[in-house]
């Protein structure tokens, strides 16, 4: 379905199309990027807070 919007705009305006194809590419590479580094800090955060917390029960 995202393909098809691409190109029913490609048909439709190709001069237009160039730019609205690098901006959807760009901003989905951006919100992957964040929704990567979320990923992968919840769980480092997760085992700090577990080693803080073993270590000041002893």
């Amino acid at each position: 379905m995202y393909n098809r919007k691409l190109d029913d705009a490609a048909t439709s305006n190709p001069e237009r199309n160039a730019d609205a194809t690098r901006s959807v590419h760009r901003s989905k590479v951006k919100s992957a990027s964040w929704l990567k580094v979320i990923v992968l800090a919840v769980p480092v955060i997760v085992l700090v807070a577990a080693v803080i917390w073993a270590s000041s029960l002893e």
